[in-house]
């Protein structure tokens, strides 16, 4: 159970650092930044749903990628 998770998490990472940067830019919806990921990953959910855990998820990982570049 434990690498199931470690698998899943190094593929919501990598999909995360894979996605183009410009999609913000392009997209209105504020969950257009993750668009890609939710995409790459096969995500299903519905992310109007608060708090989304997908969604709440890449908040992590865009905080963690703005802190990296600090």
């Amino acid at each position: 159970m434990l690498n199931e998770s470690l698998e899943i998490e190094s593929r919501i990472s990598q999909a995360f650092d894979d996605r183009p940067a410009t999609t913000a830019q392009l997209e209105d919806s504020p969950y257009a930044p993750f668009d890609t990921v939710a995409h790459a990953m096969d995500y299903q959910g519905d992310p109007t749903l608060e708090p989304s855990p997908f969604f709440t998820s890449m908040e992590a990982y865009r905080r963690r990628a703005h802190a990296a570049k600090a």
